[in-house]
């Protein structure tokens, strides 16, 4: 980027002049400002007020000391604007941006006067092809200046050739903006991907997405995934790194149980994990929906709420509240991939320890027993603990667990057909800990003939007395018939 520093002199109400530093004399009626990019009066009636000075710079003067014009500066207490005073023409040979820069808040220079356009700041760049020129406007507010104060003292003229700008474009490119008007970009990825989502079981959804470039974002609406008791993932958003079609799917951690979440002050209120190919994204945002009434019984807090990912071992991500509505708090994260996921909240948290059951086989109506201890971190915790088959709460104990303690518990259950236990751990916050135990298997087999069991003493002697007895009554009967 090439910068020229051209200083405003003895602006205000007595005049403007811009003067180029240093350099070689040019023509008398240009200031070439650089090889490539030259400053002259422009051909209209305002361009009286630019002119070469001695040094061979482009001077704007309004002042009475310009020979061409009647007056002497800029009116007090007023705005004032003049169009076209001088024109910056390009001769070089590809394309160049220009835009100019000064410190002074009332004075702001345009292009295109009918529809004006500023040509200060970056943002504001005109783009010249070659031999193509622009003519340069300015206006001046005067409203709490002193008369004879200047309120401009340097202002720099930037130009940057393709060169100087390996992003800029190259030969066969679209062509820049010209003269202030604005060319919207050429969209790179004018399509977004194609996105399937499909939910084979409550717990999962099967997401396919196709047509992928590297630069798409990939938006999956999940259907209100529930990954907790009242916690949904709603969406995902992916920035793909592939060509190649992705898969993924999306549904709750079924690896908890073999690398458990063991942040002993953080206790699960959901988790959920993502499967697909680990280079598929390098950035992706997940938005999750938390049941508002629950928040408010529970008393849990934005800064209550932590998302960790894992990678080895489990990660806190930054989470954002991002709205809410009668029924939701909605809440983002992101995260460098997939994996595998727990929100969690800070509590005076409860964590079911040792859970047993001493039979894991029995025949119908044989009862087993169920133990294991409740531990509170933190602080004292009122808790409760049930007992839960196939889902059913059956048996239930409430307790009072010390800080930084553990109570043990005991349940016995009754069993009639084969089933799975869980034991849930609740305090305030409604779910706590859940651990579930072996499923109970239900010997129902009938013996065979080999293994049917013999008469006891009892029934044996019982049988012998009924065989003597009817012996006798037939000995009887027969008597009497004769």
């Amino acid at each position: 980027m090439r910068t020229l520093t051209l200083t405003l002199l003895a602006f205000g109400f007595v005049g403007l002049a811009l003067a180029t530093a240093g350099g070689d004399v040019f023509p008398s009626d240009q200031d070439r400002l650089t090889d490539d990019i030259v400053a002259e009066s422009a051909d209209g009636p305002n361009g009286v007020y630019a002119d070469i000075d001695d040094d061979g710079d482009l001077e704007i003067d309004l002042t009475e000391t310009n020979e061409d014009i009647e007056g002497d500066g800029v009116n007090p207490q007023s705005l004032t604007g003049v169009d076209d005073v001088f024109t910056i023409t390009y001769t070089g040979e590809e394309f160049v941006h220009v835009w100019l820069e000064h410190d002074a808040d009332t004075v702001e220079f345009y292009v295109n006067p009918d529809d004006p356009a500023s040509v200060e700041g970056k943002a504001n760049t005109v783009s010249l092809e070659p031999n193509e020129s622009i003519d340069v406007g300015f206006s001046a507010d005067s409203h709490g200046t002193d008369v004879g104060e200047s309120i401009i003292d340097e202002i720099s003229i930037n130009a940057k050739l393709p060169d100087d700008d390996p992003d800029q474009p190259r030969d066969g490119d679209p062509a820049p903006p010209r003269n202030g008007e604005t060319t919207p970009p050429v969209d790179p990825c004018p399509a977004g991907p194609s996105v399937d989502v499909d939910a084979p079981k409550k717990t999962t959804r099967a997401v396919s997405i196709a047509d992928t470039d590297p630069c798409q974002t990939a938006s999956v609406d999940l259907l209100g995934l529930e990954v907790g008791p009242s916690v949904t993932l709603e969406t995902l958003e992916a920035d793909l790194e592939t060509n190649e079609d992705v898969t993924l799917e999306v549904g709750r951690d079924t690896d908890r149980k073999a690398t458990p979440f063991d942040k002993p002050t953080a206790a699960t209120v959901g988790d959920f994990a993502v499967g697909g190919p680990d280079d598929a994204a390098t950035d992706v945002e997940y938005q999750l929906a938390i049941d508002a009434g629950w928040l408010e019984r529970s008393g849990i807090e934005d800064d209550d709420l932590g998302v960790y990912a894992y990678d080895d071992e489990w990660i806190e991500r930054d989470i954002e509240r991002v709205g809410e509505d009668d029924h939701h708090v909605r809440y983002t994260f992101s995260d460098g991939g997939v994996t595998r996921y727990t929100l969690a909240v800070d509590a005076p948290t409860l964590e079911l320890e040792e859970p047993s059951v001493n039979r894991t086989t029995v025949e119908p109506g044989e009862t087993v027993t169920v133990t294991g201890t409740l531990r509170a971190h933190d602080e004292t915790a009122a808790a409760t603990v049930s007992l839960r088959a196939a889902g059913e709460e059956v048996a239930t104990e409430s307790m009072t667990v010390p800080a930084n303690d553990s109570v043990g518990f005991e349940f016995e259950y009754v069993v009639t057909e084969a089933t799975t236990l869980e034991l849930v751990a609740e305090d305030s916050r409604e779910w706590v800990d859940v651990q579930t135990l072996e499923t109970i298997e239900v010997d129902n087999a009938e013996p065979t003939d080999d293994e049917q069991p013999g008469p006891t003493p009892g029934q044996a002697i019982a049988g012998l007395a009924a065989v003597t007895l009817l012996a006798l009554l037939v000995a009887r009967l027969y008597r009497y018939q004769d």
